[in-house]
């Protein structure tokens, strides 16, 4: 009996670690397939742009007054820095670029803020 019992528990033991190498394995090809999906495929650096190097291009004017305080930043994206406050009720005008993004000027600089705060 006591034979048995360990001959049981020995492939029981064996039975279970083949199970284990396999989700283990299965486990490690779907963790290199999302790996291999979500590698970035363009720079993704934090570096900004030289706005010499891209033609952003003007497209519709807008003009109206802040809804909010808004960020004034030196290019068309919130990876680019900001570059002064613009308070809420202040009144702009700009062309909507092809980023998206409304090109002013406040204050003597050029810069860009969400058009979707303008009313």
């Amino acid at each position: 009996m006591l034979f048995s019992t360990i001959a049981l528990a020995i492939y029981t033991i064996s039975i279970n670690k083949k199970i284990n190498d396999k989700i283990d394995e299965s486990k490690l090809s779907k963790e290199t397939e999302v790996t291999d999906e979500l590698k970035p495929t363009t720079d993704m650096s934090t570096e900004e742009p030289e706005e010499d190097d891209e033609d952003f291009g003007e497209f519709e004017e807008i003009t109206g007054s802040l809804t909010q305080d808004l960020n004034f930043r030196s290019g068309p994206g919130y990876e680019y820095e900001t570059i002064g406050t613009i308070p809420r009720g202040t009144e702009v005008s700009g062309y909507i670029d092809k980023s998206g993004w409304l090109k002013i000027e406040y204050n003597g600089q050029t810069g860009y803020i969400g058009p979707q705060y303008v009313e």
